[in-house]
């Protein structure tokens, strides 16, 4: 199947959200709007495990994501209802919180099936994600897998499996795209467009270990 995907993640004017390694976001999925809680990152040989409440955009929803929020020892204030609310992102920001990035994604998903199992095991995913960034746009294309029945040992042969299909032309990346994207920032700033991007706009393949290098430096705030 494939999706079209508008996300907008936003934080606290003091950037209490990010400082705790906590992220929120509104995402705009073909017709539907959710509002996503991601935290408690942990990274390992494996990939990468969070965290992660996804709820429609509702009245019950933002009351189930207050309630985490508040059981992590975070106080923000969010809307207590969507009575009239048909923009979610206008109605986060009315209630004080401020847009910290936003991206569109195109995403073409894939289902994995193990012999003789119905349910999904994990998902493929292709995406070509588009980052608009105050210092202009930035694209980079990414392969996900994500498991959603199976165990670590199957996530991890279906990362091997990948990676073998497409030798020496994948880099593993083990970050979110909010921290991605806060990285790109920061590249750009300091090394221009010419230097990273080429004339499409897409992240050049030679500026991934700087970027990396950045997130390094960056993991210790693990934005989501």
């Amino acid at each position: 199947s494939d999706e079209h995907i508008r996300d907008v993640y936003l934080d606290t004017q003091d950037n209490t959200l990010r400082s705790r390694g906590i992220g929120v976001r509104v995402r705009h999925k073909n017709r539907e709007v959710w509002l996503t809680l991601k935290a408690d990152e942990q990274r390992g040989a494996w990939g990468v495990r969070r965290h992660e409440r996804e709820v429609p955009w509702s009245s019950q929803g933002l009351a189930l994501l207050a309630a985490d929020l508040k059981g992590m020892g975070v106080q923000v204030t969010l809307p207590v209802d969507t009575s009239g609310a048909s923009d979610a992102v206008a109605a986060l920001t009315q209630s004080g919180l401020v847009r910290i990035q936003e991206r569109e994604t195109f995403r073409r998903i894939r289902r994995i099936q193990q012999p003789n199992r119905d349910e999904t095991a994990a998902e493929l995913a292709l995406d070509s994600c588009a980052y608009h960034l105050h210092a202009g746009e930035v694209r980079t294309y990414e392969v996900e897998v994500e498991l959603k029945a199976g165990d670590a040992a199957l996530l991890q042969q279906l990362n091997d499996a990948v990676r073998a299909r497409f030798p020496g032309g994948l880099r593993a990346w083990p970050y979110s795209k909010l921290a991605t994207g806060i990285a790109l920032e920061q590249l750009l700033h300091e090394r221009g467009r010419a230097d990273i991007l080429d004339q499409r706009d897409n992240l050049k393949s030679e500026a991934c270990p700087a970027l990396e290098a950045i997130l390094e430096q960056q993991a210790n705030r693990s934005y989501k």
